[in-house]
Parts: C-alpha cells; structure tokens; sequence
C-alpha cells in the first residue's frame, strides 16, 4: 500500500520502530492505518479498525507500558473517559 501522511491524518502513537499509527480524515474515521517512517524500508497499511486499535493498545500496553509516551492526546481520546482511567492508571 502507496499511503503517506498527509494534513488530514490524526496521529494516534509514534512508532518506535518503522511506523506510526494514523486515521484519516477523508478515507473514514472507523480505519486506523500503520503509516511506514521514510527510510525504513517498511510498507504502509491498513492496520484494522478502531476496535481493533482498543484491543491493541490494551494488550501492547501490559507488555510494553512505555508505549503510553509515544501516544498522542488523540490516540488516547479514542477511548471513553472510563476506559482511559482504567487503562492508563493501571500501567503506574
């Protein structure tokens, strides 16, 4: 998949590693798309939808609690006020 960053990408989570995680605006706001860092000789793609993405970052964040660093405001908007409580407070 050909797909760069463009000004209507919400960044979600800075990748560490070859890609950061993006919706866009104008494909639709339900697909969480895995965007590769010039470079790093990875590919873009579509990496699921937003349940997906909840599902994800619950699990990665067991593993790897770092990961709430590299997450924007609106990565972690994308679950309810509740969701973020538990989520993030059981990582401290």
């Amino acid at each position: 998949m050909k797909k760069t960053v463009t000004k209507d990408m919400i960044l979600l989570v800075k990748g560490q590693s070859s890609w950061s995680l993006y919706i866009d605006k104008n494909f639709n706001e339900t697909t969480v798309f895995s965007i590769a860092h010039e470079n790093s000789g990875a590919s873009s793609s579509i990496f699921g939808d937003l349940s997906y993405y909840r599902r994800w970052l619950r699990s990665e964040l067991k593993i790897n609690p770092s990961i709430e660093n590299v997450m924007t405001l609106e990565g972690k908007a994308i679950f309810t006020e509740k969701e973020r409580a538990r989520i993030f407070t059981e990582q401290k």
